[in-house]
């Protein structure tokens, strides 16, 4: 290694004389224009070497002529030839730099251009560090990048004009992740603009990236707007845009983000992949990765709307909920540390050195709808999650290891790291809040004790699995509805078949009144998926629904909506206003085929007299729905259902049965078909049944041999 203050002999590099690199020396009283404009194109020259004799040969003849001249634009360019040959493999010639840098800054202290160089040093020491696996700790090179800041942090307060400066310092100030930094390089930026910032675009766009993160959306948008009349990037800038705009619920977000995904620069590229792949899943990437321009634009639609559609939610919810979730994750679940070290027995390994677990968990489900951050005695900073979801809750505990702001995802509250002593009942009771089942942890017997635990270390093991592989937005309500529906495929109308979507409401308070008193208003949103999560039918609307006269807390009603045939997954939510409502579980829905063009029987339609819901298939018949399916054993059910595909005038057979374990009640007629759509009402007494839980049974067969069987569920009661 060579430093300035050595003394090698002078002799010429072969392959340019050393003058075309050095040039004029110009008096070393000042850093003016001319001067700058020097070391630029020197390093301009540098940056095409690739052969390190050749720079190592040049650093020697900087140092011999420095020796001499003792200049600070000799320890300059001394300090960017050793930063070329760090970059190009000699990592250790980084320290050179450094030292090089350290002289121009002690020669020259009112330089900009010394402190900037020394931070590039900074960085490039900070990077050997890094790529040395015998360097341990998980904050490796973190103090050579705080210097590197600082570097620039100087470098801009003695000329905030110094564009080259700026982009570095917000670059820094981003992988230390600490706010701090963050408000630091912002106020060098807003110095700068106040100084004459000049036309550099790569200024503009750190500086909107700093005012986002700041929390100013307005003037981050401006800043990326100047970043792209300056001739940026303009699939990135548009991207950033909508990052803001996104995140804090501005206008246009949407355009912004498909309007950027038509170019095909590999930055902007890049980093809507970057994006897209903290959810994403293996084959939607590689659906990315294949496409181009419009069809790129086309993909990311359908990769939003898809989930929008899956969660009920109107076209570009799901999309500005992400960005929302990332900017919640990038300023309060970061990581400070540089490395991350995993033990044998971690259930999951993100291998991000950005964000901990909490915030992996963050951006794919959003925030949880409990979350508890309890003091137990002895144990290490730990708080658990939970996601209330009608298909089952998902449970989240997070513990910290060495570094106490990296939160790690465990599998059960024991596995919660402790320095020892932890109480095992306040560990217990301090998760109550989160489920029952650590209530009776805290008081069953021994057994029952280790069978609970058992199951509540089975919750936690499923829920990392789930939340770490799927995303979701799903509809969340204050205040919850008490809700029974039924979905009943009935009748046709344009050529597909009909699905009656029959609820009940209970506990429907009377604040939730129109104010006109004209009824309930209930919004009904449903939506039926194919197995690869392609919609086939939807329904988002509101109706006012009257009240039943015999139980005036419950609100009773209809709607439909054509649904293809075929076996569907479809999903409901119920809703009065936008803080009471209930989304249901998956469910599944069988439709078959109503056209006539086979033997197909509809779901049965269970009804009541005294229930005030029904529906009229033709101005002369009535159907009767009870959403409850619950019915007195003295009372009278009535029944509708259509037969399909039977010759008019032929003769088909009918067989109707009440079944528990096995039939209890059985009926059999024939009957004559009047048209290709056989509408059929019935009155079943159901006297002499026993409450209990039933199947209605019905088997309808023809002459040509087909058949087709369909059933319901009832309960009957005692009244």
């Amino acid at each position: 290694m060579t430093h300035l203050g050595s003394r090698p002999r002078v002799r010429l590099v072969g392959w340019l004389a050393i003058s075309l690199f050095l040039g004029a020396v110009p008096g070393a009283h000042g850093q003016d224009r001319p001067e700058r404009l020097s070391i630029a194109r020197f390093r301009d020259s540098l940056s095409v070497v690739s052969d390190p004799v050749r720079l190592n040969g040049l650093a020697r003849q900087i140092v011999a002529v420095a020796t001499a001249q003792d200049d600070a634009l000799f320890a300059l360019r001394h300090g960017f030839t050793c930063l070329r040959l760090a970059a190009i493999g000699q990592a250790r010639r980084s320290r050179d730099a450094e030292s090089s840098f350290d002289r121009a800054r002690h020669l020259e202290p009112e330089w900009p251009l010394a402190w900037y160089g020394h931070g590039l040093a900074k960085l490039a020491i900070a990077r050997w560090q890094l790529d040395t696996p015998k360097n341990l700790g998980f904050r490796v090179g973190v103090g050579a990048m705080e210097d590197a800041f600082h570097s620039f942090a100087k470098a801009a307060e003695l000329d905030p004009t110094f564009e080259p400066t700026l982009p570095e310092l917000a670059r820094a100030a981003f992988r230390l992740r600490n706010p701090k930094f963050v408000v630091q390089a912002r106020e060098a930026f807003r110095r700068a603009r106040l100084s004459g910032l000049g036309t550099e675009a790569d200024a503009f766009l750190w500086w909107g990236r700093l005012e986002r993160r700041g929390g100013n959306p307005d003037s981050s948008v401006a800043a990326f707007q100047v970043y792209l009349a300056h001739g940026g990037t303009p699939g990135l800038g548009l991207l950033e845009i909508a990052r803001t705009q996104l995140a804090h619920g501005l206008e246009g977000g949407a355009r912004s983000y498909l309007a950027g995904a038509v170019f095909d620069e590999g930055l902007g590229v890049r980093e809507y992949r970057a994006d897209l792949e903290l959810i994403a899943e293996s084959t939607e990437l590689a659906a990315f990765d294949r496409v181009r321009g419009p069809d790129r634009v086309a993909m990311l639609r359908e990769f939003w709307t898809r989930r929008d559609h899956m969660e009920l939610r109107a076209e570009g919810e799901r999309l500005q909920e992400h960005y929302v979730r990332l900017h919640v994750a990038r300023t309060s679940f970061y990581l400070e540390n540089t490395r991350r070290h995993y033990w044998h027995a971690e259930p999951y390994r993100s291998g991000s050195d950005e964000f901990d677990d909490r915030a992996i968990i963050h951006i794919r489900h959003g925030r949880p709808s409990q979350r508890v951050t309890p003091f137990v005695y002895a144990l290490t900073g730990n708080e658990s999650w939970r996601y209330a979801r009608p298909d089952g809750d998902l449970v989240f505990h997070f513990t910290v290891q060495e570094d106490l702001r990296d939160y790690r995802l465990a599998s059960s509250i024991f596995d919660l790291k402790s320095t020892g002593g932890t109480p095992q009942d306040q560990l217990i009771m301090s998760r109550q809040a989160i489920s029952p089942l650590y209530s009776k942890l805290g008081t069953w017997g021994r057994f029952g004790r280790a069978k609970l635990a058992a199951r509540e270390r089975e919750i936690g093991e499923t829920s990392i699995v789930l939340g770490t592989t799927t995303d979701s937005h799903e509809l969340r309500f204050d205040a919850p509805l008490g809700i029974q529906a039924q979905l009943l495929a009935v009748g046709q109308s344009g050529g597909e078949a009909l699905v009656h979507i029959a609820f009940a409401l209970e506990g429907a308070h009377s604040s939730g009144e129109s104010a006109d008193g004209a009824g309930y208003p209930v919004r009904v949103r449903f939506a039926a998926f194919a197995d690869d999560g392609r919609r086939v039918a939807s329904l988002d609307s509101s109706y006012l629904v009257k009240r039943t006269a015999r139980d005036g807390n419950r609100v009773l009603g209809r709607v439909a909506v054509p649904v293809p045939r075929g076996t569907w997954r479809v999903r409901l939510a119920l809703q009065n206003g936008d803080d009471r409502g209930t989304l249901l579980p998956w469910d599944s829905l069988t439709v078959g085929r109503f056209d006539g063009a086979e033997l197909q029987v509809s779901d049965l339609m269970l009804g009541a007299l005294a229930v005030p819901l029904s529906w009229n298939p033709t101005p002369r018949d009535t159907a009767y729905i009870a959403p409850v399916g619950e019915f007195p054993r003295d009372s009278r059910v009535e029944l509708y259902y259509e037969v399909y595909g039977v010759e008019p005038g032929q003769i088909y057979q009918t067989a109707l049965e009440f079944t528990q374990v096995r039939p209890v009640l059985r009926f059999e007629f024939e009957e004559r078909a009047r048209s290709r759509v056989t509408r059929v009402r019935r009155t079943l007494d159901l006297h002499g049944l026993e409450p209990g839980e039933y199947r209605l049974e019905l088997e309808v067969g023809d002459g040509r041999g087909r058949r087709h069987r369909t059933s319901a569920p009832l309960r009957i009661i005692e009244r």
